[in-house]
């Protein structure tokens, strides 16, 4: 099934945008840190972490290639790439801090 970035975000932004802020703030993210947002959607939370960090200390991963695409052309700074939360294409200390939100609930192994 095909989910636009835009009707994506009309449903989840209602939920994602507020949450980004607090969730930013609650992971005590810092200017120097290198971050990654795990299931990234449209981006919600990677265009927060830019705020705080810039676009080139941020990556981010979605299985959706349509959602990456999104946030290539909204963030061009971010390393955005179609990954699952379970086999991230990075080496395990690449990141001072990896965010995972709204996306525990749509993995195949959350735990």
């Amino acid at each position: 099934m095909f989910i636009s970035a835009d009707d994506y975000d009309r449903f989840m932004g209602r939920y994602s945008v507020p949450l980004a802020r607090e969730f930013s703030r609650f992971a005590r993210i810092e200017s120097e840190q290198r971050v990654l947002d795990v299931g990234c959607g449209s981006g919600a939370l990677t265009g927060e972490l830019v705020g705080l960090v810039g676009q080139s200390r941020i990556s981010a991963v979605d299985p959706s290639q349509q959602f990456v695409e999104h946030v290539r052309d909204r963030l061009p700074g971010v390393d955005a790439r179609v990954a699952n939360a379970e086999e991230l294409p990075y080496p395990a200390d690449s990141f001072d801090a990896v965010l995972a939100q709204l996306v525990v609930h749509f993995m195949a192994d959350p735990v």
